[in-house]
C-alpha cells in the first residue's frame, strides 16, 4: 500500500492545529488573535496617516495597500530590513501579513519601509486621543 504524501502532509497539519489550539487553550488563541488584529489595526492607522491607501476596509491580520512611493523602493526598503511583503502582478499593490509574533518594533520596521514620520506608541496615543475626544464632546 503506498501512501499519498499530500494525505500524509495533511493528516500532520491537522494535527499540529489540534494540538496548537489544546496547547493554548480558547483564551490563548483569543488573546493571540486580538494581538494580531490591534497591531494590523495600528499598522493600517499609520499607513493611511503617512498618505499610503489601505484599500480594505475589513480585515484581520492582512492588508492590501497602494503605497506613494513606487513598488520598487518599497520593495528595496524591506529587503534591506529582512521583510518579506506581497507583490500584486497588477505592480500597483502590495499585500502585508502579520501574525502573532508581531512586535511593535516590527510595525515600527514597517512604517520605516513606508516613510511614516509616526511610530507604533504616537500612533496608539493618537488613537486613544481621538477616541475620548469622540466620547466627550460629541
Amino acid at each position: 500500500m503506498k501512501i499519498n504524501p499530500f494525505i500524509l502532509f495533511q493528516a500532520l497539519l491537522a494535527n499540529m492545529s489540534a494540538f496548537y489550539a489544546i496547547y493554548y487553550g480558547p483564551k490563548g488563541l483569543k488573546k493571540k488573535a486580538i494581538h494580531t488584529h490591534y497591531h494590523t489595526l495600528v499598522l493600517a492607522e499609520g499607513l493611511k496617516n503617512s498618505g499610503n491607501t489601505v484599500l480594505n476596509e475589513l480585515f484581520f491580520d492582512t492588508i492590501k495597500v497602494k503605497p506613494k512611493k513606487s513598488l520598487e523602493e518599497i520593495k528595496n526598503r524591506a529587503e534591506s530590513k529582512c521583510i518579506n511583503l506581497r507583490y500584486y502582478d497588477d505592480g500597483l499593490h502590495l499585500g502585508i501579513s502579520l501574525d502573532e509574533t508581531i512586535t511593535s518594533r516590527d510595525i515600527n520596521d514597517l512604517l520605516d519601509i513606508f516613510e511614516s514620520e509616526e511610530n507604533f506608541v504616537i500612533i496608539i496615543l493618537i488613537s486613544i486621543y481621538y477616541y475620548f475626544k469622540k466620547i466627550l464632546f460629541s
